[in-house]
């Protein structure tokens, strides 16, 4: 596969010569598998030249499905599905990936076709917050994969699977609240990508990795790696990963507390992105856009983003933010409005449901964080106490994560405040 854009324009160029010359192949069987082969090659240029969801990526991989017999050409059937796994995927589509992918299981497969398998279902499972179950995919994809005997079928839609298995692994982990574990998960990913040598692999380690730094509170990381990403993504003039890095810049620019610019950075990096076909992440997008309009004082339209990216969350089936898209919308809420105690409880209470209901141990941290301050807030001492407690106690000690370092600082606040037994 060709390493960067401009060799993906000449590749493009190549594969569509080969397409003019099909007329000439006078065997109606071989010129159908051999055009089946041309779309395969063609979907993966676009992935490169026109981003990952493209209606042309989806056009030629389809087209490819429909030709191919894949009795006869395992290796380009797969591949012909797995970048319509990632079209999806980066669609905030991951349900119908899902659909697509989960079939694969249920046949009798080879050690390296398995650990595709388990890659793509378990890849799924992410963004739709099923977090032990796409751990236990990513796993059991990682314990089937040889770097030779895989070697056929690593790289699917512009980036080998092998590091991807690490990246996935990692924020699922993190997700569930092993936050060392997943920082050397994921770490493993981003030097598995550095040593493939391979841009596209490597710009998409280091924006998902800046997406975990944002998680766990560390913005000079999430920058670093943001930045770094940048870079690649401009050298190889990538359309999708350029509009994602500067989707993540306006992230960082809210954490930095410059509203004003990461408003006018995401709305161009949002509509950038949708012009490839993509819409990955979206409520999490917009719920960063939401408390970028909070912070700038316009609250209509705070309110408004917020409740939009829970709607988001519920179109796509993406529920990996939907704790965290309620209880940003909660403090949008005490933002927004004077009397929005009431109604941000409410959003608090749901995101902890949620995240219990996920065993995501990372987002009930923050939800029970959220609530207990606002029950401090109403002198409901008690209520904070039994709330935040069990959670903060959860995770072990020396875990570095700033949401456990305020969870700790209000637990002894609280515990100041609370009347002494006499």
């Amino acid at each position: 596969m060709a390493l960067d854009r401009s060799a993906g324009i000449e590749a493009q160029a190549q594969v569509e010569m080969g397409m003019s010359l099909l007329p000439k192949v006078t065997s109606p069987s071989r010129r159908q598998q051999l055009e089946g082969r041309l779309q395969v090659a063609l979907g993966s240029t676009f992935v490169m030249t026109k981003g990952f969801s493209s209606p042309d990526v989806r056009a030629a991989l389809t087209r490819a499905r429909v030709l191919l017999d894949e009795s006869i050409y395992p290796i380009e059937a797969l591949r012909a599905l797995g970048g319509l796994f990632q079209y999806h995927l980066i669609r905030s589509e991951a349900p119908l990936g899902l659909q697509l992918c989960q079939p694969l299981l249920k046949g009798s497969l080879d050690k390296s076709v398995a650990s595709v398998a388990h890659f793509f279902v378990g890849a799924a499972h992410l963004p739709m917050g099923n977090f032990k179950q796409s751990q236990l995919h990513l796993q059991t994809s990682l314990s089937l994969y040889d770097e030779v005997a895989c070697r056929p079928v690593a790289f699917v839609a512009g980036h080998h699977i092998h590091s991807f298995m690490f990246v996935w692994l990692g924020l699922a982990t993190l997700c569930a609240g092993a936050v060392e574990d997943a920082r050397a998960i994921i770490s493993a990913g981003v030097r598995n990508a550095r040593r493939r040598a391979h841009p596209f692999t490597l710009v998409s380690a280091l924006l998902a990795v800046a997406r975990f730094f944002i998680h766990v509170g560390n913005l000079r990381g999430a920058m670093d790696a943001t930045e770094k990403g940048l870079r690649i993504a401009t050298d190889q003039r990538s359309p999708y990963h350029i509009s994602r890095a500067n989707v993540l810049r306006a992230v960082n620019l809210v954490e930095c507390d410059q509203p004003k610019e990461a408003i006018a950075l995401m709305n161009r990096a949002l509509l950038a992105q949708r012009e490839t076909g993509a819409n990955f992440q979206s409520s999490f997008n917009l719920s960063y856009l939401a408390l970028a309009h909070a912070r700038t004082g316009d609250f209509e339209r705070a309110l408004a983003t917020s409740s939009e990216a829970i709607k988001e969350v519920e179109r796509t089936g993406e529920r990996w933010w939907a704790a965290e898209a309620q209880r940003q919308r909660g403090e949008v809420l005490l933002m927004a409005l004077s009397s929005g105690g009431e109604q941000a409880e409410e959003c608090f209470l749901t995101a902890l449901e949620c995240a219990r209901q996920q065993g995501a141990r990372i987002w009930e941290l923050r939800a029970a964080l959220s609530l207990a301050r606002l029950w401090r807030d109403q002198g409901r001492w008690v209520e904070a106490s039994e709330i935040l407690a069990p959670i903060y106690g959860w995770f072990s000690e020396g875990v570095g994560l700033p949401d456990l370092t305020k969870a700790r600082s209000l637990l002894n606040e609280i515990c100041g405040l609370r009347p002494k037994r006499r």
